[in-house]
């Protein structure tokens, strides 16, 4: 392409050309009876790029009426907004000036080619008319060129369309623009006709597209995440977000939570309410438009498409329709995989809750019940802090029973206030997502703890609360309502297998004891001595007998004689260790067994025990006792034996004037 050279675009700024064009325009319509609105002074188009002005111009050249009078008159030429010529129709031999060559187009700028209507409409933005030498280059001295601009939907400077005419005469070239102005215009409609049949397709394909692969998953997480991927697909220049009622964290996913807090202006809690897609277009007050479509499913809605954008006439009736279709399509995929999921869930959440409660049945004692809740628990919900609270006899406070930190045994914790209390009060389970930003409660307990996320659910026996089960983690968020409500099924079980415990320690306590003295029974002791002759180097056993208990009986009663066995019993269970074994031997007999006691420290018990008898008693009675011993090199002693010479000495003492303690010698 040739330089600029010589007249440039400084020479034409402060001409009247464009006004002389409007005149000339105006004028020739008056004569041919013509529309003047439709004078060829700029183009407006729903276009974006090169490759579619390229398109609608081709199919413009096929609405000219006259296109042997064009082509004999000049070339038709189609330039973008710099001045680059990219399609032209010619009849003839194209000039060279104009001739691609090696070139992407032809270069029709004035900093190129000098003064002409493309150069000019190129720095104006306006139509614009040169006349024969008034272009810089030789070749164009005996034509015009008339050209006008191109503007998108938008009022951007895209194209420009122009005409050189080997005509003088300015009259017969508005003419002519002026009918392929209406050629031009024709070339739109049916254009943007195929753009959008073309459009619609590419829609139902990629609708199709995304309904079979929401379809073909069962999974929330990859629902939420292909639906925002196609909708990005289908309105890329737009703000995406998807609010939801349930509460889901899906990494580089726009998704939030919906509030239902009255608000005029929250459009997608009216669009939830309404379950109807709500559109607001831009104002003063609201810097963009927006759009809220319900995610609606068979048995309910589910969230909302939330979607804003600066030009909210993007959104004609067409895609308000497609964009409900999407949302309507989203949902019920959206619905299928959580009922799928939550029906997954509900399996798993039955055989766990399946298999925790036979391993909870299959513990008979407390302790070994509670260790299995720490162990399991903790695994379960990745738990930081699992504990059983029970609560005292008076029922005023909570004790710490149980617990996977060692320090945290025995904590007392008040039923009158914290999250504690509230479960205790309500007899309910509650979840706590954030102790922090809960300002309704201040709990000591789980301060004293850190955690952030709680569950704690009541442990019921015979819908009396005994306890409360407490799971904790310092994250927020860290617990789902699955696991809250898991935990609270658990939690029945729990006092059920808790109660039975109870029940069977009794009953294996009532077995071994007196059910008067609350002292073990004989079997218990024959028991206990086998088990210390076995692992222990010594023992002494003591035999006592009250003294002259037939009298008591005769002289107040036996409901008085029952009250002095009692009272006897309370003395030796404070006089002893908590490893010496308490016997009710036979009425009024009662035997005291120490292991790893030798026969001297024994006789000093048995001498306070006397002497607290004879003093703490009412009314007064006195004991005699009867002492016996072994060691581990005593082969010849065993239970019986050892029982035969404690007896024997026991005989004694009673025969030597009572209240009195007779120690078997070998």
């Amino acid at each position: 392409m040739a330089s600029c050279c010589g007249q440039n675009f400084e020479d034409f700024k402060e001409s009247n050309r464009r006004e002389d064009l409007i005149n000339m325009a105006n004028q020739y319509a008056a004569e041919q009876q013509l529309d003047a609105t439709r004078i060829p002074l700029g183009i407006r188009l729903n276009l974006t790029n090169d490759y579619h002005l390229a398109q609608v111009f081709q199919l413009f050249v096929k609405h000219i009426q006259d296109k042997e009078y064009v082509w004999k008159h000049g070339i038709l030429a189609l330039a973008n907004h710099q001045g680059q010529v990219l399609e032209l129709t010619y009849e003839k031999d194209l000039p060279l000036f104009l001739q691609k060559k090696d070139h992407e187009y032809f270069d029709c700028r004035i900093e190129a080619i000098g003064a002409n209507a493309f150069g000019l409409t190129a720095k104006t933005s306006k139509a614009e008319f040169v006349n024969g030498k008034e272009h810089f280059l030789q070749c164009l001295h005996d034509a015009q060129t008339t050209s006008v601009p191109i503007f998108d939907s938008n009022q951007q400077f895209i194209g420009i369309l122009g005409f050189i005419s080997k005509m003088n005469d300015k009259w017969q070239t508005i003419g002519c623009l002026q009918g392929l102005l209406v050629a031009f215009e024709l070339a739109l409609t049916e254009h943007e006709k195929i753009e959008t049949l073309e459009r619609e397709a590419k829609k139902r394909e990629a609708l199709l597209e995304m309904t079979q692969t929401l379809y073909s998953t069962m999974d929330v997480n990859e629902v939420l995440s292909v639906a925002i991927h196609h909708f990005q697909r289908f309105y890329p220049n737009v703000q995406l977000e998807l609010w939801l009622t349930q509460e889901l964290l899906i990494p580089n996913l726009p998704i939030k939570q919906m509030t239902f807090i009255p608000n005029s202006e929250d459009i997608n809690g009216q669009a939830f309410l309404e379950g109807k897609l709500i559109r607001r277009t831009k104002r003063e007050n609201r810097q963009q438009g927006e759009i809220a479509a319900p995610l609606k499913g068979k048995q309910g809605i589910y969230g909302v498409i939330h979607i804003a954008c600066q030009h909210s006439n993007v959104f004609t009736d067409e895609e308000i329709s497609f964009i409900s279709s999407v949302a309507d399509i989203i949902g019920t995929a959206f619905e299928k995989a959580r009922l799928y999921q939550q029906s997954n869930n509900l399996v798993k959440e039955l055989q766990v809750i399946n298999d925790l409660t036979k391993r909870l049945n299959q513990s008979l004692t407390k302790d070994s019940i509670l260790q299995f809740v720490l162990t399991e628990l903790g695994q379960l919900f990745d738990a930081e802090h699992v504990c059983v609270l029970e609560v005292n006899d008076r029922k005023d406070i909570l004790k710490v029973i149980a617990s996977n930190s060692d320090e945290n045994v025995g904590t007392i914790v008040s039923l009158d206030n914290g999250y504690m209390g509230l479960v205790y009060r309500n007899k309910e389970a509650i979840i706590i997502s954030d102790t922090e930003t809960d300002l309704t409660i201040k709990d000591t307990y789980a301060k004293q703890l850190g955690c952030r996320s709680l569950m704690s659910v009541p442990i019921l026996s015979n819908d009396e609360i005994i306890g409360i089960l407490s799971i904790s983690n310092q994250n927020p968020l860290h617990f789902s309502y699955d696991n809250f409500k898991m935990l609270q099924v658990f939690a029945q079980h729990l006092g059920l297998a808790l109660t039975n415990a109870i029940l069977h320690e009794r009953l294996q306590q009532l077995a071994i004891t007196d059910y008067l003295t609350g002292l073990y029974n004989r079997s218990y002791l024959d028991e206990k001595i086998q088990h210390s002759m076995k692992e222990d180097e010594q023992g002494s056993i003591l035999l006592l007998d009250i003294d002259d208990f037939k009298k008591i009986n005769d002289t107040y009663g036996h409901h008085i004689g029952d009250q002095i066995l009692v009272q006897v019993a309370m003395i030796l269970i404070s006089s002893i260790r908590d490893t010496d074994i308490a016997v009710r031997w036979g009425g009024e007999e009662i035997a005291l067994y120490l292991p790893n006691v030798d026969p001297n420290v024994a006789k000093k018990v048995a001498f306070r025990i006397l002497n607290r008898i004879s003093q703490e008693t009412n009314p007064k009675v006195t004991v005699s006792c009867g002492l016996a011993s072994w060691k581990r090199e005593d082969q010849e002693v065993n239970r019986l034996s050892l029982f035969r010479m404690a007896d024997k000495m026991l005989y004694e003492a009673k025969n030597s004037g009572k209240n009195q303690v007779r120690v078997f010698q070998k």
